[in-house]
């Protein structure tokens, strides 16, 4: 039998992939941020409140049932995006809204059990 002998990498493709990699980095955040200018070169956003708007409709609550409502601006795969997340009743819901067309692009809804039966549960001491 013939044993297989595998050299360890020289230093000189140790610097290539080195080199490599310190050069593809900032070229992959230029082509990020070039395809996001692409994706949406002047178009108007719909704004928080709209985006809170769309997000209470959908889930067919009033705005005076909920008690809290953050939204924030976000990038989806090079699309700009609000997200709006909510507490009512007990339910907490997530919706993703297109900032541009105000389509729902993705859309979450669960039930938040403690407070189901926060009133009959015995309150929490630790030991």
């Amino acid at each position: 039998m013939m044993k297989k002998t595998i050299g360890k990498p020289s230093a000189a493709c140790t610097a290539t992939a080195l080199m490599t990699s310190v050069l593809l980095v900032p070229t992959m955040a230029a082509n990020a941020s070039a395809a996001r200018s692409q994706t949406q070169p002047s178009a108007v956003s719909i704004g928080e409140s709209k985006a809170k708007e769309i997000a209470l409709q959908h889930a067919g609550v009033n705005a005076s049932q909920v008690p809290w409502i953050i939204v924030q601006q976000d990038y989806e795969h090079g699309l700009l995006e609000y997200d709006v997340k909510f507490f009512a009743g007990s339910t907490e819901y997530d919706c993703e809204i297109g900032a541009v067309t105000g389509a729902i692009v993705d859309w979450d809804a669960d039930w938040d059990y403690p407070s189901l039966f926060a009133g009959m549960l015995p309150p929490f001491s630790p030991a």
